[in-house]
Formats: C-alpha cells, structure tokens, sequence
C-alpha cells in the first residue's frame, strides 16, 4: 500500500475484526474489512475508538 501526505493530516488504516455490511450511494450492499481515512486529531481519533 501507499500512503501520500496530505498537509499536516494523518493516514489512518483501519483492519477490522470482522466484516461490517455498508450501502451505497447507489444502494448496493458491500461488506467493508478495510477503512482508510485522515484524521486532523489521531490521538482523539485512538482514544474514540478505544473507548468502552
């Protein structure tokens, strides 16, 4: 995989356990393993995710 920077954002990967089922914008069923995104704040962005 690449990762490009983008300003001063972070590359954030996301593997998860187990398939979670998304819609699309055209209304199609896709299971999700990965997700990918930036985050301005990543520390915040662990603590949300990590929080019970």
């Amino acid at each position: 995989m690449n990762v490009l920077a983008v300003g001063s954002q972070t590359s954030v990967t996301l593997e998860l356990t187990e398939p979670v089922p998304h819609l699309t914008l055209l209304g199609h069923r896709r299971d999700v393993r990965v997700v990918r995104l930036h985050a301005d704040d990543p520390g915040g962005l662990v603590q949300a995710l990590t929080r019970p």
